[in-house]
């Protein structure tokens, strides 16, 4: 099952991660092109399984990253990134991610990169 709300309550910092580290984490994750194009795909989207979110992705990287372990890095290391971050629920037993809400700095960022 996802779950309704992120461990940040959506993006809003909590009282041990200050505005500075939040800003950071997400830097991080958004330096990262498969996560970046996830993200965008959500934009679109709402909610996907993860097979038709690797097909985007694949087809948005082509290229540039390996399909044969698309799929897995998805499952594995980028959808667990973002759902711990608070910007996407993924249901890891479904195979399906949702867009959360977003802060204003993850959409300007979007917007500007790539």
């Amino acid at each position: 099952m996802i779950p309704s709300e992120g461990r940040h309550g959506g993006g809003a910092p909590t009282a041990r991660t200050s505005v500075s580290d939040r800003t950071d984490e997400l830097l991080s994750l958004l330096a990262d092109e498969q996560r970046r194009h996830v993200l965008r795909t959500l934009r679109v989207f709402g909610g996907i399984s993860v097979d038709r979110l690797a097909g985007h992705v694949g087809r948005a990287t082509a290229g540039r990253t390996d399909p044969r372990n698309l799929h897995t890095r998805l499952l594995h290391v980028h959808l667990p990134k973002l759902d711990e971050s608070g910007l996407v629920a993924f249901d890891g037993e479904q195979a399906h991610v949702c867009k959360r809400e977003w802060p204003p700095l993850v959409v300007d960022l979007l917007d500007r990169l790539d």
